[in-house]
């Protein structure tokens, strides 16, 4: 009996080696994708650091992500099915981590922290096993996420993209804004009109409305406002196991209208407002041409003039207008009086 420790011991040492070693199944979110100059998307395309997105342009927004994974061997593979999207407005966020912590928790148990919001996003792909010298699993994933809904439940539900307006803003350098004529139905020409309107500089600007209130709801700074997005991939490998990768950020800047308006965007020059013609009056019963100086009656008003636009106008095209991605045009000419 003295030896029976001696012999558990070796036979539980002998147990404890023979047991095979099973690698760790893990995925990963890489990055997020450009689009390549035929618009089409591959693992080889150039990364996508910085988000923007035009929601008057589309009804949703559109990464694609590059997935990874280790500890895969044999046929083993991962069906990628859902991605989880966080969203964070730091304007409005108290005593944020830098670890996630607020995205974690929503997800886990619904806790809702001041400035986070998230939704889960169904996705179908798979990323498998390969072989070869140097070879390592990867896949892609596209996901379509931030759309009215979402973007309502983040700035409150009296936001409305279709209700936020661009139009044609009068903005002469230096002076009050005074021709009228995209504002009202200008049929009557006074001669404070040809003074107000005679080289004019126009631009399509996006309606900002007051600093709170519909349709902006709580969105931030205008007409640009920034949001972080995270995106957390779930899936099921091939054993039947869930699988998360950890999280990955975009920054991403949410700008209503900023495809169909000068500013930074698209850094179109202004227009400039030219009549053409200065239309007719109506003197005593005789209709005569009105000049540059209005009617020889001066009292009177011109009719049937034509008023047009001289510069250039926002005319966005490219692979993803509303995400200003593969750009190819950001502006058009326009010119008066041709």
């Amino acid at each position: 009996m003295k030896y029976l420790p001696l012999v558990l011991t070796f036979l539980v040492l002998v147990n404890c080696s023979a047991e095979p070693i099973v690698p760790l199944q893990a995925i990963q979110l890489k990055r997020a994708l450009e689009p390549d100059s035929e618009c089409k998307f591959s693992l080889t395309n150039e990364s996508w650091v910085e988000g923007w997105y035009d929601p008057k342009a589309a009804s949703s927004m559109s990464v694609h992500l590059e997935v990874g994974a280790t500890g895969l061997v044999g046929s083993d593979f991962v069906d990628l099915q859902a991605v989880r999207v966080c969203y964070s407005d730091m304007s409005r966020a108290t005593d944020a981590s830098d670890d996630h912590t607020e995205c974690d928790l929503y997800f886990r148990d619904g806790t809702e922290s001041p400035g986070f919001f998230g939704e889960t996003v169904n996705v179908n792909a798979q990323i498998e096993n390969c072989s070869g010298e140097g070879c390592l699993p990867a896949a892609l994933v596209q996901v379509q996420f931030l759309a009215e809904p979402m973007l309502q439940k983040i700035y409150s539900e009296s936001y409305s993209s279709s209700a936020i307006s661009v139009w044609f803003s009068d903005a002469p350098m230096g002076e009050a804004a005074c021709c009228r004529y995209f504002y009202t139905d200008l049929f009557l020409l006074t001669g404070e009109d040809r003074v107000c309107c005679t080289n004019a500089i126009w631009e399509m600007g996006i309606s900002t409305g007051p600093e709170t209130g519909a349709p902006w709801g709580e969105f931030g700074s205008r007409p640009g406002s920034e949001l972080k997005v995270e995106f957390q991939l779930v899936g099921q490998s091939s054993n039947g196991e869930t699988v998360t990768s950890t999280w990955l950020s975009l920054p991403t800047t949410v700008c209503p209208g900023c495809t169909s308006a000068h500013g930074e965007t698209t850094g179109c020059d202004t227009m400039t407002g030219e009549f053409c013609d200065f239309g007719v009056c109506d003197v005593d019963g005789i209709v005569e041409s009105c000049t540059d100086a209005g009617c020889s009656e001066v009292e009177t008003p011109c009719t049937n003039f034509s008023y047009q636009l001289d510069g250039e106008t926002p005319d966005v095209e490219g692979c993803i207008v509303s995400q200003m991605q593969g750009i190819t045009q950001r502006c058009k000419e326009v010119r008066a009086c041709d």
